[in-house]
């Protein structure tokens, strides 16, 4: 029972692990887009 809960934590927090990296790498991908948007905003003033 014991070694099964371990492989079932592992595999949860591989999966969670996973999760936050695609949301880090989707807010990097946000803050890019803003700031090409806020350098645009500029350029027009």
């Amino acid at each position: 029972m014991g070694y099964y809960t371990v492989v079932l934590m592992c595999v949860v927090g591989l999966l969670a692990f996973n999760e936050i990296n695609s949301l880090k790498r989707e807010i990097r991908n946000q803050e890019e887009r803003l700031s090409q948007l806020e350098k645009l905003m500029k350029s027009e003033d």
